[in-house]
């Protein structure tokens, strides 16, 4: 059977706003997990997990949970979200997602040490639900599946040397 042109317009425009709500959550991230951004994009019962980083569960530990791994564990992060996949159920009321993730970051592996640039990759997966006309996040599970430590020449706010006279061609 074959939708109406109004009802596949409405799809496109739910799968739009997830894009968008996709982006606003990087956005966050790459903000120090601004909690007031990051409070309205997920279910009051959401649930954020990450191997390596914890199981948070509820909007309040959901929050508190991101502000402490920005504070402590990763630092001064650039999210590319690509290649998204959503699939809006036929209700309207549910939503699966899933995207790549490629993450340049100053990442600690434990609290007190250094900060070192890395590279990361990985998948999120999620199920969203409409809620007051708008979509939030209901559960978010990233999988981690490369982190890869680069060289830099610099470190952030501070000039690169300049090359040595010895050093120019």
């Amino acid at each position: 059977m074959r939708r109406s042109e109004e009802d596949r317009i409405t799809r496109l425009e739910d799968v739009e706003e997830i894009r968008r709500l996709t982006i606003r959550y990087a956005n966050a991230a790459d903000r120090r997990n601004d909690p007031r951004v990051m409070r309205e994009l997920f279910s009051e019962d959401a649930v954020w997990e990450s191997k390596g980083f914890g199981v948070f569960r509820g909007r309040a530990q959901i929050l508190a949970g991101l502000r402490e791994i920005a504070a402590t564990r990763v630092s001064h992060t650039l999210h590319y979200m690509i290649a998204p996949l959503v699939d809006v159920a036929s209700d309207r009321r549910s939503a699966r997602a899933s995207w790549r993730l490629w993450e340049l970051a100053h990442l600690r592996n434990e609290t007190g040490s250094k900060f070192n640039p890395v590279m990361g990759g990985g998948d999120y997966t999620c199920r969203l639900v409409q809620m007051d006309g708008k979509w939030r996040f209901q559960h978010l599970l990233l999988k981690i599946s490369t982190v890869v430590r680069y060289p830099v020449d610099s470190v952030i706010g501070t000039r690169a040397k300049s090359p040595r006279k010895a050093d120019k061609v």
